[in-house]
């Protein structure tokens, strides 16, 4: 069954290339249209090039975290009202982060469960 996102362009911001790849596929699988980057430079230029309506976004990223790449979002006028769903594989992470929650429509935590996914997404385009 399609999720009831299907198409909705979803930006996937993942430096792990496995994860990044089975993440594409499972959103593709569901009817999302997926644009992925390898690192928050190449997902700030999709962004902004893009125009996403959602953004996944990996915050362990290498070079510029992923905290950083939301930051910039957030201050640019034509990217901000996209919704950014942050994944982490660090469980304290928000706990120890609380001062970016307004950042984020969500925190998700690897591993993540397709269901679990699919449903947080639909619920924060609210369909």
């Amino acid at each position: 069954m399609r999720s009831r996102a299907a198409g909705t362009l979803v930006l996937l911001v993942e430096d792990d290339a496995g994860v990044r790849s089975s993440l594409a596929h499972l959103l593709r699988l569901q009817g999302l249209v997926v644009q992925t980057a390898p690192d928050g430079a190449a997902g700030l230029r999709a962004a902004s090039t893009r125009q996403p309506d959602l953004i996944l976004l990996d915050i362990l990223l290498p070079g510029l975290d992923g905290v950083a790449v939301a930051q910039r979002l957030k201050s640019a006028t034509t990217t901000t009202p996209i919704p950014i769903i942050a994944l982490t594989g660090v469980l304290s992470w928000l706990q120890d982060h609380p001062d970016t929650a307004d950042l984020f429509a969500t925190v998700l935590f690897k591993p993540i469960t397709n269901d679990e996914l699919i449903r947080t997404i639909e619920k924060v385009l609210g369909v």
